[in-house]
């Protein structure tokens, strides 16, 4: 434990943890798992399929070139073709040798994210024409799912809504700090392929989905709005949820009356879907804590602070954090997504805001009562917010070097600044976009002290 008490390497643990965490859940190998060959049947996902059949990969979301890597490894020659959606940064290393490493049988696609864009519109469009094409009764469409794809791919429900109109549409939701629940119910109203729409273009084929989650275990459905899940009705209609956050007045004119009309195509697909989730939250916080354990800290989990409002969910952080007796090393973890509202123009995301509020906090604390500390808040899609890092780390010395540097923290959180904030005082945690998507990660690691 001794050389715990330095801050570097509680720094370089808190990146361990983390890393581990990253290398679990890995697309690629996951979606090879799920794909077995046993007495000459093809089981993917445990669901047999039938050798003479035709099979075609559709792959959307953050994680879309990654899976489509492990589909094409997994099914060789059986694989006939694919169409793949991601966002254009995994043009970079991991998702970008992905997408290289793949044969002509894909056709590769990139569309805008955090906000759709014509690339978006474009992408939608072709994934719906493949459907289309490859639509039969003997053939095997294979959805590889994971989280990003709402923005990544989009069709309108009726041409009149413009790229523009989605666009302003996401723009309000991603500011908001709304549930996702809410945000699909909204998405869906203006969308021909959110909650299920896709499912209208291949109603012959036989169909499977698996799914790298970004949502809480049960709610699979979420995952990118749900394009091939048959939706049920939700508690709330778009038209009272815009209502609700007085969203209606801010909306173009044409998606007021498509709010009003309520008028969602219901899929009607001929066959069920079976999906499958091969990682989600839970995956990365099992390894995140196996690999404490092996680094020599004593692990508690927090799975109730995983999707409270930023400003509720970092004082209960420090609370619970602070409850356990540091009389060993202890690692805390916390997974999820923090509902976190855009105040201004800054660069950051709801990782490094939710560090940046811990600095704060801390900071009102007794010096005596801080302990030594680090924490490391971070996303595993690699990517926090509008800025290009995962998030942030801190530890008992962030709110020193911060009053040094003249950082007001409060200035910064006033405009979404905090990546600029951590950048200042070279805190930021850089990965690059990482190829999956399992939602965030807080690591609260803490010694007893001397």
């Amino acid at each position: 434990m001794e050389e715990l008490y330095s801050t570097g390497s509680r720094r370089l643990a808190a990146r361990r943890i983390f890393d581990a965490a990253l290398a679990a859940v890995e697309p690629a190998h996951a979606v090879r798992s799920a794909v077995r060959e046993v007495d000459g049947q093809l089981l993917v996902a445990g669901q047999t399929i039938d050798r003479s059949k035709k099979i075609y990969g559709v792959a959307f979301g953050k994680a879309a070139f990654v899976m489509a890597q492990g589909l094409e490894r997994a099914l060789g020659s059986s694989l006939i073709s694919g169409i793949a959606v991601g966002p254009e940064e995994a043009s970079s290393e991991g998702a970008g040798k992905a997408q290289t490493d793949l044969s002509p049988k894909w056709r590769f696609l990139h569309g805008g994210h955090p906000l759709p864009d014509y690339a978006s519109r474009h992408a939608g469009r072709a994934v719906i024409d493949f459907l289309r094409l490859m639509d039969a009764t003997d053939a095997v469409i294979i959805f590889l799912i994971s989280g990003g794809g709402s923005a990544l791919m989009e069709w309108p429900i009726d041409p009149r809504i413009s790229e523009d109109d989605t666009c302003d549409l996401y723009q309000l939701l991603l500011h908001s700090g709304a549930p996702i629940h809410e945000m699909n119910v909204v998405r869906r109203a203006f969308s021909s392929i959110k909650g299920g729409g896709l499912l209208r273009f291949a109603s012959k084929a036989q169909k499977l989905g698996l799914i790298v989650s970004d949502t809480n275990t049960g709610d699979e459905a979420a995952v990118s709005s749900g394009p091939t899940f048959v939706p049920i009705s939700p508690e709330s209609s778009a038209l009272e949820i815009l209502r609700r956050y007085g969203w209606l007045d801010q909306l173009p004119p044409i998606l007021r009356e498509f709010a009003a009309a309520e008028t969602v195509a219901e899929p009607r697909p001929q066959r069920p879907v079976h999906h499958q989730v091969l990682l989600d939250n839970g995956t990365a916080l099992a390894a995140a804590a196996e690999e404490a354990r092996r680094l020599g800290f004593r692990v508690e989990l927090a799975p109730d602070i995983c999707e409270q409002e930023i400003a509720a969910g970092c004082p209960l952080l420090v609370e619970r954090f602070g409850s356990f007796s540091a009389r060993e090393p202890i690692c805390f973890l916390s997974g999820g997504e923090f509902g976190c509202r855009v105040h201004g123009k800054g660069i950051g995301g709801r990782n490094a805001e939710t560090a940046l509020r811990l600095v704060q906090l801390y900071a009102e604390l007794d010096p005596r009562s801080r302990g030594l500390f680090t924490i490391l808040c971070a996303g595993t899609d690699g990517i926090d917010g509008n800025s290009p890092a995962a998030g942030a780390i801190i530890d008992e010395s962030s709110i020193d070097r911060a009053d040094r540097a003249g950082l007001n923290a409060e200035e910064f959180l006033a405009r979404s600044d905090s990546h600029t904030y951590f950048s200042k005082l070279t805190d930021v945690v850089m990965t690059g976009p990482t190829g999956t998507n399992v939602r965030d990660l807080r690591i609260l690691l803490a010694v007893p002290s001397r």
